[in-house]
């Protein structure tokens, strides 16, 4: 996958395999994990796994969730983007676009997970033409139930999920391509 989105502060691009260590914090922080259906990470050996996922999402699908980088410091905080859920149903849909993010907490609560999930958003919709995307969150999880609603995402309903119930949010293209 060869994209870089950038925002005034943020800058997203696909995961390398040295982002490993910072995605292994991220991951292997119980209050990062706490919202996400899974258990924190408990080796890096893990997080390379997981990040080889995401490397074949990227030859799959040609899309998938990229690592955000603060533009100021040059710090990984976490990953945005949209994923193309090709593999798994969720409240019984398959082949959709899903928003989302993850970020450690030093960086929680300054506006990067709005200006990150906005600018997924404006690149799936102006650039690749996708005419919805979609976002699921843990019900509890107000922080970011409020970016979804904030870039526009409107609840639709809830659904059962890895043992807890997760509110539904989608957005049309509102230029839907010809």
């Amino acid at each position: 996958m060869d994209i870089q989105i950038e925002t005034s502060r943020l800058l997203l691009r696909p995961f390398i395999m040295e982002d490993a260590p910072a995605m292994f914090e991220l991951d292997s922080d119980p209050r990062v994990a706490r919202y996400v259906g899974n258990k924190p990470v408990k080796s890096l050996d893990e997080t390379r796994k997981i990040m080889k996922h995401v490397f074949a999402q990227y030859e799959r699908n040609g899309i998938g969730r990229m690592t955000v980088v603060l533009k100021d410091t040059n710090e990984i905080m976490g990953w945005s983007g949209l994923k193309l859920e090709d593999n798994n149903t969720y409240n019984g849909q398959i082949n959709f676009y899903d928003l989302g993010y993850r970020f450690m907490p030093r960086f929680w609560r300054k506006g990067y997970g709005y200006e990150s999930a906005q600018a997924s958003l404006d690149w799936g919709f102006n650039d690749l033409k996708l005419k919805k995307i979609s976002g699921f969150v843990q019900q509890g999880n107000i922080g970011s139930r409020r970016i979804l609603e904030k870039v526009g995402l409107i609840y639709t309903n809830t659904f059962p999920c890895w043992g807890d119930q997760f509110d539904w949010l989608e957005l049309e293209n509102q230029n839907p391509p010809d």
